[in-house]
């Protein structure tokens, strides 16, 4: 059940905002664009649940398209997902620096933390346990804003929420 609401909140931020500017070609341009055909293998293993070989067709769109920031978001959702937590995070930090538009990678970073334990300073509830304190620099709770989940113009309050409180 979780796994069919999840491929349709992915369709709905794919359908809106999610979208990098190689998926803007035509149909008739698409056998043509090897990066958007690997991009939209990568959409569709998305909507299926199938998280591994959407990273492997996203990683193909990008090899194709270079450093667009949509893609490396599409990436590191994907690894998320399929619970590859180092590349995730290197993938939305990633997108961030690439100048992406919009909170979405922030919100996908707040997730991937929660739900790894990989978890950076600024987002620990409390800094590192003291009972941690001196041997360990990783803080083990995240704390996700409820800005975080509310939705704007980059995207729906409903997909945030479901991001922040289902995932």
């Amino acid at each position: 059940m979780i796994r069919t609401i999840l491929s349709c909140m992915i369709v709905i931020w794919l359908c809106g905002v999610g979208v990098p500017k190689v998926a803007t070609a035509s149909v008739a341009q698409t056998g043509s664009n090897p990066a958007l055909v690997a991009y939209l293998d990568g959409l569709d293993a998305l909507t299926q649940g199938h998280w591994i070989d959407a990273v492997s067709a996203v990683s193909r769109a990008l090899e194709n398209a270079g450093d667009e920031p949509g893609i490396v978001l599409a990436r590191g959702v994907a690894n998320t997902l399929a619970e590859q937590f180092p590349q995730a995070l290197k993938d939305l930090e990633r997108a961030k620096r690439l100048g992406l538009k919009g909170r979405e990678a922030t919100l996908w970073t707040y997730a991937a933390e929660a739900m790894s334990g990989i978890v950076s300073q600024e987002h620990a509830i409390g800094g590192v346990p003291r009972s941690l304190q001196g041997r360990a620099q990783t803080p083990s709770v995240v704390s996700i804003p409820g800005h975080v989940a509310q939705g704007g113009d980059d995207y729906s309050s409903e997909y945030g929420s479901f991001i922040v409180y289902e995932l």
